[in-house]
């Protein structure tokens, strides 16, 4: 993958998983619901070869939308996962 390619490059590197929700649901709900997406797609990192010791998963939860929570649209821009990549 890409990012193996780039974690072989820079062996400092290492990816950072967070998980996002919409508004529905209580701030603890929506909290592990972050959290169970970033885990789920650290589990599939892991699948393609990337090390848990480069990775690390956070959940932001309802904190960060991307879009509004008025429109379905808006708030199925907020349900989602990112990966990034953190220099150390």
């Amino acid at each position: 993958t890409e990012f193996s390619s780039w974690l072989d490059k820079y062996p400092g590197s290492k990816l950072s998983v967070t998980g996002h929700t919409d508004l529905v649901g209580t701030p603890e709900f929506n909290r592990e619901l972050g959290m169970k997406r970033a885990l789920i797609v650290g589990k599939y990192l892991e699948e393609q070869g990337i090390g848990s010791s480069r990775m690390s998963t956070d959940s932001k939860g309802e904190t960060q939308p991307l879009g509004g929570y008025i429109t379905e649209e808006g708030r199925a821009m907020n349900r989602r996962t990112e990966v990034s990549i953190k220099m150390q």
